[in-house]
């Protein structure tokens, strides 16, 4: 039973130890309309761009579970769309497939941070993350991701995003928060 039910309930004064319970315990506390609105806003928006519709899907569900401070705002199929759903969306992540087409990860991320300077980019990719260290930091993008890897993933997300917008602070989950199968693991 939820502990605000519970003394919601009772006969006994509750007040002062829901209030102090209510400030302490955000996730069982009731929220309004309005407070959820307010925190919509404050979340940190994410593009995620990437050929594949299966990995696209199950990329977004894994960003969506994994921090409730984070908000996919946009997918894309190619790097053409990314660039304009960022420049349409402003957000403050874009996550890019390397391999795309009409225009590749590194080329529409180059034009992305040159339209909105302060979208940090992370490549997200197949190709080993050391090969790709020269041409990510000659590009001024703020990092790589191998796919396959969900918590390296969580991890550098969390690092860009602490680092431009100070949003995506906390653990990271203890197991894939998909359906179980294939820990850790996009």
């Amino acid at each position: 039973m939820n502990p605000i039910s519970f003394y919601s309930e009772c006969r006994v004064p509750y007040a002062p130890f829901l209030a102090r319970w209510r400030s302490t315990a955000r996730l069982w506390a009731p929220v309004s309309g309005l407070q959820r609105a307010q925190e919509r806003y404050a979340l940190a928006r994410i593009l995620i761009a990437d050929d594949q519709q299966v990995v696209l899907d199950v990329i977004c569900r894994l960003i969506e579970k994994a921090d409730r401070d984070w908000h996919v705002c946009a997918t894309a199929m190619n790097g053409q769309q990314a660039i304009d759903l960022a420049v349409k969306e402003k957000p403050d992540l874009a996550i890019l497939d390397l391999r795309m087409p009409v225009l590749d990860g590194i080329s529409a991320a180059k034009k992305i941070r040159a339209l909105l300077p302060e979208t940090a980019v992370l490549i997200f990719s197949s190709v080993d993350v050391p090969r790709l260290g020269p041409i990510v930091k000659e590009a001024g993008l703020q990092g790589a991701v191998q796919k396959g890897d969900a918590k390296a993933l969580f991890r550098e997300i969390r690092k860009v995003l602490s680092e431009c917008c100070g949003a995506g602070s906390g653990e990271l989950p203890a197991a894939d928060p998909g359906s179980g199968q294939q820990r850790g693991r996009v």
